[in-house]
């Protein structure tokens, strides 16, 4: 059970410092979405990046 608020926490607690479950593992979809969602910021990020290339040179 978790502790309650202010209550010191000790190495023999539930262990999920008021997080909830933590998950380690994803499906192979789950981390394919993921990586698609990255790569689509990551795009958006250079086209930044070459506006303000495009802006510096002007």
């Amino acid at each position: 059970m978790c502790q309650p608020a202010g209550a010191p926490r000790q190495m023999t607690g539930c262990g999920c410092a008021g997080r909830g479950l933590i998950r380690r593992f994803y499906s192979k979809a789950e981390q394919q979405e993921r990586l698609e969602t990255y790569a689509e910021k990551l795009r958006q990020e250079l086209a930044g990046v070459r506006e303000r290339i495009d802006e510096l040179e002007s």
